[in-house]
């Protein structure tokens, strides 16, 4: 399918009149690519809920249900981005309150987040998304942490922004886009926006089989690096590489950054999408969900252009615990940075080049990695401290 096949779906809005009036605007907190809004269940709390733009129904912490006492009449099973399996208590017919804003969720369901929370270095009490998003027309500010909320009836967009037409899958809204990949025809692909998700683009399994994209791949990085993403229902394997190009819209990404997935079931083993972007795409972007029209509108921000990094450590780190600021390390890849300095699994990560390293600055020392040279670690393993020096260089 040639760009301009999708580029003919993609209508340009500019208008110089006054902009509808929003129901609210509330401030919102940026933890590694995250957003994190302050939220009321059924009267209680706050918590401290992540937006999640692909969660089919919102949901609660397991923790937090139980310190609000909600009640959990059902049992139901949940998945994600991992694996396996989650089956978790369901309450029924719960309110979400987001300063002014209020919305109901038929089936809530209480999910252990615990090793999500230890990934991520902070902990989540929830994810707010779908019943959000359809009450609401909602945009999302990354340069100024706000999100906006309009009545869906009064709304008429008036800004200089890109509408794209979505479709429902996988929990959440699918844009269009191409991916260019060497030796391969331009690929039409439905991508997630998937909030949460950290990373640039993650390709599912079906779509990289489909087309061979593993040797496609290899093309641009001929060993690709070995990781895996952590979802609800545990881990699944991928490969990091590099594509030629990704179009949205009218803007084309250079070299970015793909995952890709050799999960064996659940979400990124599905057909119902081709792939997901993060973070690392939306965070260039003002995004307007306007479900009630079938569609979101993108401006672009000051980050367009950036480059897309990757980890060059060949670490996975986590905090070692919520109640301590320790980060330990959960997994050493294989032919990696870290590897080659002697690094091992469950050694304690105390300081990257002399600055203290703690849990709650997780993405700050992660961002430590994505710059090549010398990076020298100081390290605890039992009772002994060392410190390594790892030669960090782009390994696609």
């Amino acid at each position: 399918m040639p760009a301009a096949t999708v580029a003919s779906v993609v209508v340009m809005i500019a208008s110089a009149a006054m902009p509808p009036k929003p129901v609210a605007v509330v401030p919102f907190d940026l933890f590694d690519g995250r957003v994190f809004l302050s939220v009321r269940v059924n009267g209680n709390g706050p918590g401290d809920f992540e937006f999640d733009s692909a969660a089919g129904s919102s949901s609660v912490s397991r923790r937090f249900g139980e310190r609000i006492r909600l009640e959990t009449p059902l049992m139901t099973s949940v998945a994600g981005a991992g694996d396996g399996t989650q089956l978790t208590p369901l309450a029924t017919d719960v309110e979400f309150s987001i300063a002014a804003l209020t919305f109901r969720a038929a089936r809530v369901p209480l999910i252990d987040f615990d090793a999500l929370d230890l990934a991520v270095g902070r902990r989540s009490d929830g994810l707010v998304g779908r019943e959000l998003l359809e009450r609401y027309v909602v945009a999302f500010d990354y340069e100024a942490r706000t999100m906006t909320a309009y009545e869906p009836g009064g709304f008429e967009y008036r800004g200089r922004g890109t509408a794209l037409p979505i479709e429902i899958a996988a929990g959440g809204p699918a844009i269009p886009a191409i991916l260019h990949m060497p030796d391969r025809p331009p690929l039409a692909m439905r991508l997630l926006l998937d909030a949460p998700h950290a990373g640039p683009v993650l390709l599912t399994t079906p779509f990289v089989d489909r087309y061979d994209l593993l040797e496609s791949a290899r093309r641009l990085t001929p060993r690709l690096v070995p990781t895996t993403v952590l979802g609800v229902g545990g881990e699944s394997a991928q490969l990091l590489g590099r594509a030629l190009a990704l179009e949205i819209g009218p803007w084309s990404f250079r070299t970015p950054v793909v995952l890709l997935s050799r999960a064996k079931a659940n979400s990124l083993a599905a057909t119902g999408i081709d792939g997901l972007i993060g973070s690392q795409v939306m965070g260039r972007f003002r995004i307007v969900y306007d479900y009630s029209r079938r569609r979101v509108i993108l401006e672009p921000g000051k980050g367009l252009e950036q480059p897309f990094t990757h980890d060059m450590s060949g670490l996975r780190l986590r905090a070692q615990s919520l109640a301590n600021e320790a980060i330990e390390v959960a997994l050493v890849v294989e032919g990696g940075a870290a590897e080659a300095a002697g690094v091992q699994k469950g050694d304690l990560l105390l300081a990257v080049d002399g600055r203290p390293a703690r849990a709650s600055e997780l993405p700050e020392v992660r961002a430590l990695f994505t710059r090549p040279g010398p990076v020298r670690l100081e390290l605890k393993r039992g009772d002994e401290k060392r410190t390594v020096v790892l030669e960090l260089r782009p390994r696609v």
